[in-house]
This record gives C-alpha cells, structure tokens and sequence, in this order.
C-alpha cells in the first residue's frame, strides 16, 4: 500500500482510519501510478487531479507524491 510506503519512507503522513473512508491520508500522485480501491472522500474533481486516498491504493510503479 501507498500509506506504507509513506511511513517506510519516514513522511509524516497522518491514516486515522487506514480503510479508504475518512480521507485523512488523501495525496496526490505526482509521478508514477497506483490502483486504488476506495474514493469514498474524494470528488470527481480530485480524481481527475490525481488525488487518491494512500491508504488504498496500491504502488504500480515508482511514484512521487504530494500531500498537500
């Protein structure tokens, strides 16, 4: 998972719930893919912008990512 990565990688990336439903760990793919299973919190209009939930979403490739 995304938010493993994250935490492995020492970003201080907050998960409260860590199943895709309250969108705390939501980021943006900057670079690279993931799939995800959980768009529970995010919008038409942040899918679009390459927002996902970290949480459930799985690494495809290298990535690079923003949290804000």
């Amino acid at each position: 998972m995304l938010i493993d990565a994250l935490e492995k990688g020492g970003v201080p990336v907050i998960a409260a719930c860590r199943s895709g439903i309250c969108g705390s760990c939501k980021c943006k793919v900057k670079v690279g893919q993931v799939e995800s299973t959980s768009f529970e919190t995010l919008s038409d209009e942040d899918r679009a912008n390459g927002y996902v939930l970290a949480c459930s979403s799985t690494i495809k490739s290298d990535v690079e990512v923003s949290l804000n």
